[in-house]
């Protein structure tokens, strides 16, 4: 994409030039060769077909569980989270099932941690006398929520693994390392 310069943008189509404005700026692109056909019929195209169809097997399946997440803690990350999940497991080869029950736990692991939440108060007053009005306030919040940890988070700090050594040491399992984390 090149930028547009002089005093004025244009957003037209000339032959096989764009011209469009995007936040204010002025950006120039060439059109795409590539048609739907094309992507759809091609074998050059055979990969990105087959990932598309996962992404769309993995958001059937992770939708109904992401619905299951306690309003109060639900963000469209997790559901993001537990496609990329779906998706991992299905190019391995994993049986729906096993996918489904994954998920599952990640779900009442959620909920596990959501009531741990509400069972202990998000900010608690500390003073110095009874009867005075408080000198200071300690706001204590609980953790972050994070339904799946990246594997380096939990490490020791003072480990740090070869990269290949520990993807290894993490796929013997036979799980994702997120998932893996969860149960």
């Amino acid at each position: 994409m090149a930028k547009q310069g002089g005093p004025f943008i244009f957003e037209k189509t000339f032959g096989n030039i764009s011209c469009y404005k995007r936040c204010g700026i002025g950006l120039v692109r060439c059109k795409s060769n590539l048609t739907a056909e094309r992507w759809r019929k091609d074998p050059a195209f055979a990969g990105s077909r087959k990932s598309a169809g996962e992404i769309a097997k993995a958001t059937v399946i992770a939708a109904p569980f992401y619905k299951l997440i306690p309003l109060s803690i639900r963000k469209y990350s997790l559901y993001r989270q537990f496609v990329g999940v779906a998706k991992k497991m299905l190019s391995r080869g994993t049986p729906i099932s096993a996918i489904e029950e994954t998920l599952a736990l990640a779900v009442i692991r959620l909920r596990k941690l959501e009531a741990l939440d509400q069972t202990q108060p998000g900010q608690e007053q500390i003073s110095n006398a009874a009867t005075a009005p408080p000198a200071f306030t300690i706001k204590l919040s609980a953790p972050s929520v994070k339904a799946f940890p990246s594997p380096k988070s939990l490490l020791p700090p003072h480990v740090i693994p070869h990269k290949s050594r520990y993807l290894r040491k993490r796929r013997t399992s036979g799980r994702s390392a997120s998932a893996a984390a969860l149960l």
